[in-house]
């Protein structure tokens, strides 16, 4: 009989024990939509930094069959097109309650024109912010959009030369662009014409439109006839002015998001 006790005892601790560990199940509470500059750490959209990366997590009964529809708009185009996400299953712990959630992440693009089938929507030249709606109004977030022309500079580390991108709103190829450059080595200013990316030569249209400025660099003095900018191998600063603005980058080291203005 005491045997029996003892065992029944010992049956009804470890039940307890097991109860007091499981965790009673819900969904979350509350939506999150992350909106993030999926190519840089800016805060802001720019031209030749477009595309918007989103992490949304939404209670499961929000979406339908593990699908939820998102839309996308802007000031400049406020139909917007929509996207049909299928979402993940997620949970996380918090005390004695196991949250539930559906989560989808993906890209989105914002340009000089829609393009739904290219996730990519219109933006006001002047500005504009692009907004995400997730399911009917379950969370809506935005995130700003600046349209100024943005520098962007690259090394080619395959035969030491460097293109700095100018990108704008839209350009027709009839502009005149040019940059002055010089380096710590050589203070005499090499003026570099922009040539064009014509976008009729891709199969699609790019989000904005560029020009670029091939540099072509010497150990040694500037050569500013024939573009030849002179540098120290080892380690060295360029100086870039555009538009009476003066922007610096190291010379062999491509830059995260934007030229940094002196």
């Amino acid at each position: 009989m005491k045997k029996i006790t003892t065992l029944f005892l010992l049956t009804v601790a470890i039940a307890a024990i097991f109860s007091s560990c499981k965790k009673d199940e819900q969904s979350i509470e509350t939506p999150i939509l992350v909106l993030t500059n999926s190519n840089t750490n800016l805060t802001s959209l720019y031209p030749g930094f477009e595309s918007l990366q989103y992490d949304l997590q939404v209670a499961p009964e929000d979406a339908v069959d593990g699908k939820i529809t998102i839309k996308i708009t802007t000031d400049a185009d406020p139909t917007g097109f929509e996207l049909e996400l299928t979402t993940s299953a997620g949970e996380y712990v918090d005390g004695k309650i196991k949250y539930q959630y559906a989560r989808a992440t993906g890209i989105v693009y914002v340009g000089n024109h829609t393009d739904a089938e290219a996730k990519r929507i219109k933006v006001d030249p002047t500005g504009d912010e692009i907004v995400i709606t997730a399911g009917n109004n379950v969370i809506i977030e935005s995130y700003p959009v600046i349209c100024t022309e943005s520098l962007k500079f690259t090394f080619w580390s395959s035969d030491n030369t460097a293109t700095i991108f100018l990108y704008g709103y839209s350009y027709d190829g009839s502009e005149s662009k040019q940059i002055e450059v010089w380096s710590t080595r050589d203070d005499q200013h090499v003026n570099i014409d922009g040539i064009w990316d014509n976008p009729s030569l891709y199969q699609g249209l790019p989000s904005f439109n560029n020009y670029k400025f091939n540099i072509d660099f010497n150990n040694g003095f500037s050569y500013p006839a024939d573009t030849l900018v002179g540098i120290y191998p080892e380690g060295d600063t360029l100086f870039i002015k555009y538009n009476n603005k003066t922007y610096w980058n190291l010379y062999n080291s491509s830059s995260a998001g934007l030229l940094e203005e002196l």
